[in-house]
């Protein structure tokens, strides 16, 4: 799933994106495709709160998924910083 419902601001798009996003793992479940759901919701107030439930001999693989959750977040929030030409830069 990673990659198909970007970040966004905050807001009613910002949950409507999070509704996408639930939507299509509970649709997954429904057809037996989950065995393990590990959901870090993030409320009105900015604190975090956590629920997992489903297969426990599979929790090396959610923390695994915990990671690249990690890594994808960091490639949305964190770009380089971009390269003008000297032209650009006053310094024809």
């Amino acid at each position: 799933m990673s990659g198909d419902i970007p970040l966004i601001g905050q807001g009613p798009k910002a949950n409507d994106k999070a509704c996408q996003a639930l939507a299509k793992v509970l649709a997954d479940a429904k057809r037996g495709e989950v065995q393990l759901v590990g959901i870090i919701r993030i409320g009105d107030d900015g604190r975090p709160s956590i629920v997992f439930a489903g297969e426990a001999d599979l929790t090396p693989s959610l923390n695994l998924g915990i990671d690249m959750l990690k890594m994808t977040i960091m490639r949305q929030i964190v770009e380089p910083p971009a390269i003008r030409p000297a032209a650009q830069m006053g310094t024809a």
